[in-house]
């Protein structure tokens, strides 16, 4: 059925082309098409012109941009939000795990570790605490002695 029907459609196009010429319209004035055609031509401008400005190679502009962005997005439901702020609704909250706990521990260290990367001692220092994982100190943890 759908086989009959393209080749239904085909046969009509071809059919109109001869009899109409299709691709002879030179319409004057706006059309639907022109104006597609100006507005994807100004997107483009726009947007070469915005990477020639955003885009000079340094990696610490490009963070900046990218966390700006990050924090105008988590932002905007607040700023938008008709009056009521984001909530976590009727739901009450439970506590933290364990291991929660201990990963955001370690991210806090590493934040830590980012603000220090200058004091390097302090650095290494704060590195071993935060991964140090203490070992257990029995007998039968000793490597086997070959003779």
């Amino acid at each position: 059925m759908s086989l009959l029907a393209m080749a239904c459609g085909v046969a009509f196009y071809f059919a109109l082309q001869h009899g109409y010429k299709l691709h002879l319209h030179h319409p004057r004035g706006w059309t639907g098409r022109l104006f597609y055609t100006h507005a994807i031509d100004g997107l483009q401008a726009f947007a070469a012109r915005l990477t020639r400005r955003l885009e000079n190679g340094s990696l610490q502009s490009y963070l900046a941009w990218m966390l700006a962005a990050a924090v105008l997005l988590a932002a905007l439901p607040f700023l938008f939000g008709h009056g009521a702020a984001p909530a976590t609704g009727t739901r009450t909250l439970m506590n933290a795990p364990p291991l929660a706990l201990a990963v955001a521990a370690a991210d806090r260290g590493g934040v830590a570790l980012l603000k220090l990367q200058r004091q390097r001692y302090v650095a290494v220092v704060l590195t071993g605490a935060v991964v140090w994982w203490p070992r257990p100190r029995s007998s039968r943890c000793r490597r086997p002695t070959w003779r």
